[in-house]
């Protein structure tokens, strides 16, 4: 019994798939004509210790995942802080930079 389950496909000559993949396939990323209006990737930004140590600080206590995260809070709070009008302001500044990344990236 276990001999014939084994040799089972010997008998076989021509075996073929029903469908065959294609490497595009697997492509996460679908091209799109739409240019983005919003994107996001990483950049590197030069800290002095003490600020790095002070984002792990605010992570280790657990206000945040990650210094990363401290970070976006930290500046959510400065934010907070301001009036109404700088809110515009730095909304105004915000949108203005995001378009031109979403701009460049599109190219």
């Amino acid at each position: 019994m276990a001999n014939s389950l084994i040799q089972s496909n010997r008998n076989k000559k021509n075996i073929t798939p029903k469908v065959i993949a294609k490497a595009e396939d697997f492509t996460t990323e679908k091209k799109s004509n739409v240019p983005a209006t919003s994107v996001s990737f990483d950049t590197n930004l030069k800290i002095s210790n003490h600020s790095r140590n002070k984002l792990q600080a605010i992570a280790n206590l657990g206000y945040a995942d990650s210094q990363k995260s401290a970070l976006d809070l930290a500046l959510q709070a400065f934010v907070d802080n301001l009036s109404s009008s700088e809110q515009k302001s730095f909304a105004l500044q915000t949108n203005t930079l995001e378009a031109r990344d979403a701009r460049l990236k599109n190219k």
